[in-house]
């Protein structure tokens, strides 16, 4: 072999070397890597515990098995939520169970997800007992409204819905709009049709001005906010002059679930082998 040449299986070998060393880095940030999520303690989601296995929590703030595990192992101040939650069926009342802070427990824990839409609740004999809402848009003194952008012509509330003080909850130009169809109806306004086998009302919706450069293009209509949009229908074509084409029905937890927005989860809270209750958790997708 003459002097300076290379045998090939030193190359080959320093190859091999290399892609073991590469492979050993790449599995060494990996490792390096640990994913931190927020835990709970003393009913409070702190900064970050370490694991040592992947999750992606914000894919589980629309899911409410998850949620619902995480809220019944939290703890309410002294005790858990499940066992606060079924002391509350036992006894009939949060006041009664010593929870009165539950509630306000719950809204703080789900502030953790970033779900702009929850229900929370807790049921004994189909009576409600407990509520937590995550609020978002609702207004009036029993929360039994949504604000809505206020109208530069014509009604501010659409078909079926009317104007209610609004609590000193919405914008300085917005409305707070309540769903009532005898109350519209008796105030000699729009006809109100419904729609979607009366899920609905035919309703005008708001159209949407967006810009593409210079030119504006309106989209729409939509439903307004606490409205579910259940598209065009036959039975609204031209009723009011043309002016109510969609269909629109009011956002509860029943018709969010029943049009697939939100799903939800029920727990049974059980004593002495019996369901006393349910804790039911409602998120929207």
């Amino acid at each position: 072999m003459r002097k300076g040449q290379t045998m090939p299986e030193d190359m080959g070998m320093t190859i091999l070397f290399l892609m073991v060393v590469v492979v050993m880095v790449l599995i060494g940030l990996l490792l390096s890597v640990s994913l931190r999520i927020p835990y709970i303690k003393d009913g409070e989601l702190t900064s970050a515990q370490l694991i040592s296995y992947s999750i992606d929590f914000v894919s589980i703030a629309n899911r409410p098995n998850m949620i619902a595990d995480v809220l019944t192992s939290a703890r309410s101040e002294d005790r858990s939520v499940l066992e606060k939650s079924l002391e509350t069926v036992i006894v009939g009342s949060l006041a009664n169970a010593q929870a009165s802070e539950l509630p306000e427990t719950l809204e703080g824990l789900m502030k953790s997800y970033s779900s702009r839409n929850y229900y929370i609740s807790i049921k004994r004999d189909s009576n409600e007992l407990m509520n937590a809402d995550s609020m978002q848009f609702k207004c009036g003194e029993k929360s039994e409204g949504w604000c809505v952008s206020r109208r530069l012509a014509g009604e501010n509330c659409d078909v079926g819905r009317i104007e209610i003080d609004d609590a000193d909850v919405c914008k300085p130009l917005q409305v707070c709009c309540k769903h009532d169809v005898n109350a519209y109806a008796g105030a000699g306004n729009k006809n109100v049709i419904t729609c979607e086998n009366s899920k609905g009302v035919c309703s005008a919706g708001r159209k949407l001005t967006t810009w593409a450069g210079l030119i504006p293009i309106r989209s729409g209509p939509f439903c307004d906010a606490g409205q579910i949009y259940l598209g065009r229908s036959s039975e609204c074509e031209g009723k009011n002059n043309g002016e109510t084409r969609i269909c629109c029905a009011p956002f509860t937890d029943e018709s969010s679930i029943e049009t697939g927005i939100s799903s939800k989860v029920v727990v049974p809270l059980l004593y002495k082998n019996l369901i006393s209750g349910t804790l039911e958790v409602t998120v929207k997708q």
